[in-house]
């Protein structure tokens, strides 16, 4: 029993530095990148209307393309801004968003476009 709990402790020593690794505290490791995942209430046939938006939720990328592959018909991966996340798994990119009548400026990242459209 001992044994046991020694090895465990062991093994635990090495995964912590994994999970602090340099490009991890950058934000820099895959499934570090907050994208929004858009839920239409149809198929918007790649409009992308934001009056059909259902829900708009901001998640880290494999958690979004695990919920996307649930309803792949009706949701899409969204990054939005400059600094918006351009990688393997964004349906759409998006530099400079713009929405007047939601308040969504060109300026505006991932985040502050989730949540725009969830409000």
């Amino acid at each position: 029993m001992k044994r046991a709990i020694i090895t465990a402790i062991a093994a635990g020593a090495f995964l912590v530095p994994a999970l602090t690794s340099p490009l991890a505290a950058r934000g820099k490791a895959w499934g570090t990148q907050k994208v929004c995942l858009v839920t239409f209430s149809a198929d918007t046939g790649n409009t992308g209307a934001d009056s059909d938006v259902v829900s708009a939720e901001l998640l880290p990328l494999p958690a979004a393309m695990n919920r996307e592959r649930q309803n792949d018909e009706l949701s899409d991966i969204y990054s939005y801004g400059a600094n918006g996340y351009q990688g393997a798994g964004v349906d759409y990119y998006i530099a400079a968003p713009d929405d007047a009548a939601l308040g969504i400026t060109p300026d505006m990242n991932t985040s502050q476009v989730c949540s725009a459209l969830n409000g």
